[in-house]
């Protein structure tokens, strides 16, 4: 399965074209997708900046209800202190968000669909896929 990055998930809402057709691909694969709470989150972060929220609201609803979205449990949250743990010994520390995001990713054995490769590619054994 693939689980899909916020930005990816704001590119739906907004209508991008490369965010479309990367939604098209994977249902046309039959690749199964899904995204994390944290995206989710993240999402309705912007809904609420918005000078438009309750309009906006209504995409981001009507998007996440066509997906499942993954929780944060089993193994997942030891795979998060073990990434912010290495992360920050080797004094690269990257957004709480995106170690979370990747801790969900990694505790399923997913793949990741994003165009934040400068975070992601940090964390060692995260499989992820550039939209």
């Amino acid at each position: 399965m693939v689980l899909l990055d916020s930005d990816i998930l704001v590119g739906l809402v907004r209508g991008d074209e490369a965010a479309l057709n990367k939604l098209k691909e994977l249902k046309k694969q039959g690749i199964p997708f899904a995204t994390t709470h944290f995206s989710e989150a993240e999402l309705y972060y912007g809904v609420f900046k918005s000078d438009r929220w309750e309009e906006n609201r209504e995409k981001v609803s009507g998007l996440l209800g066509t997906m499942n979205i993954v929780s944060f449990e089993d193994t997942a949250p030891q795979i998060a202190a073990r990434i912010f743990y290495e992360l920050d010994k080797r004094g690269s520390p990257i957004g709480i968000i995106d170690v979370l995001i990747a801790s969900v990713v990694l505790a399923g054995n997913d793949i990741l669909v994003t165009r934040n490769k400068k975070h992601f590619e940090k964390i060692p054994g995260l499989e992820i896929e550039v939209w």
